[in-house]
């Protein structure tokens, strides 16, 4: 009886020219496809473990529109998940991403966030309430590759009534390291329209290279806190936060890695101006909350929310206070018990550029006795407002994209996963 050969020994690539095969065909497949060719023989181990080859299929994700994926937190959970964006249709599969057993102390009882991703690197934050302290690790993983590398854990210092953190991650490409940034504020007062008194901020950065913290800032009495949750980053060096001074005087403060130091501040549109602003004159009170930053097709956006209305500006031109547009606004309708339009924005979940002009917008638990879910909102000319809910996936608080590569992590070890 003649033998069974399997099928995929009939396919052969001397037809086709090493160089088409190497610089146009591999580059286009998703990275996890490209982890498993390594087995098929020595030179496809040795081209795609190339820096070279590494840096080609980088690129080439980078400026496609495919391969793309969503990756979700719930804040009072210890898992991650990931969606296709780019599937035909709405109906989608979340997929568990295996975080390592190493951090069974932290999931156990803890939770899981996402501080950022970049070139198919994703950094998640955990974080556990011991005695009314919060403790805080991170790791950076590539879950394509299947690696990762815990970050040294930090304790982090507390004085003071009122105690907040944030993180941001991003790439030094000067160095060609990878970066985390903690921010970190004590206040001694918290006063809702009037800033907080702060005791210190402490600003540290962490080299993945190096695989150490260095403290960069020290700053006692500072007269700004904190708005946002974590960074966001442009132009992979440039980390932006929202602070807010006296008054609901908000500012986007920028951090560059390269020089691990505060730069100009990036100039925010004057929302007082807004018709929406919804704002108090004797009070001298809410107009906007200004919610969250984000980036839509290369250009920075927050959220900002009222009474009335949640609304995402953009800056067309990086740095030029005179090129921010108001890019899309949705009635709150939070005081509305009949509309299931009760959508809002979140920076966190980011934005895209598909087809069509989308933003992920978040519809939240318990309003108008319409479920929580994630939503693509069309914004283009001919999308009319329509909304489409991704259906499948479980409820989320956090959410950014993440685009697969084989970026290698300095010192990485394989994920091993309770369940492996």
């Amino acid at each position: 009886m003649a033998a069974v050969r399997n099928p995929c020994t009939k396919i052969t690539m001397v037809s086709l020219p090493t160089e088409i095969i190497t610089d146009e065909i591999l580059p286009k497949l998703p990275a996890k496809s490209l982890v498993r060719f390594k087995c098929v023989s020595k030179s496809f181990n040795t081209l795609i473990s190339s820096p070279k080859f590494i840096n080609l299929h980088l690129q080439q994700s980078l400026s496609s529109s495919v391969n793309r994926l969503l990756i979700l937190a719930k804040e009072d959970r210890s898992d991650l998940y990931s969606i296709d964006i780019d599937s035909s249709d709405c109906d989608t599969t979340a997929v568990k991403i295996p975080l390592p057993s190493t951090l069974d102390y932290w999931l156990e009882y803890g939770s899981v966030s996402i501080i950022g991703s970049f070139n198919g690197l994703l950094c998640v934050g955990l974080k556990r309430d011991i005695d009314e302290f919060e403790e805080y690790k991170q790791v950076v993983i590539n879950p394509s590759t299947g690696v990762f590398r815990e970050v040294p854990y930090k304790y982090t210092p507390l004085f003071g009534n009122e105690f907040r953190v944030s993180f941001g991650f991003g790439y030094d490409d000067i160095n060609d390291d990878y970066k985390l940034v903690r921010v970190a504020e004590n206040a001694i007062h918290y006063h809702p329209y009037q800033g907080d008194e702060l005791y210190n901020r402490e600003v540290m950065v962490y080299s993945l290279n190096d695989n150490t913290w260095k403290l960069v800032e020290n700053v006692h009495r500072p007269t700004d806190s904190l708005q946002t949750l974590n960074g966001v980053v442009m132009n992979n060096h440039l980390l932006h936060w929202i602070f807010w001074g006296s008054w609901w005087e908000y500012s986007i403060y920028c951090f560059d890695l390269r020089s691990e130091k505060w730069v100009d501040p990036v100039p925010l549109v004057d929302l007082f101006t807004d018709p929406m602003a919804d704002f108090n004159e004797e009070e001298k009170n809410m107009r906007f909350i200004v919610r969250s930053l984000g980036v839509l097709d290369g250009c920075l956006c927050f959220t900002a929310r009222s009474k009335v209305s949640n609304v995402v500006w953009m800056m067309k031109e990086y740095g030029v206070k005179e090129s921010w547009i108001k890019l899309v606004e949705i009635s709150s309708c939070l005081h509305c018990c009949h509309s299931p339009c009760c959508y809002y924005f979140d920076g966190n979940y980011g934005f895209r550029q598909g087809s069509k002009l989308e933003v992920l917008v978040r519809r939240p638990c318990n309003i108008a006795g319409f479920a929580a879910g994630l939503f693509w909102r069309n914004i283009g000319s001919e999308a009319n407002g329509k909304t489409e809910e991704i259906r499948g996936i479980p409820v989320s608080d956090q959410a950014c994209f993440f685009t697969g590569s084989l970026v290698p992590i300095p010192g990485s070890k394989p994920i091993i996963s309770p369940t492996d």
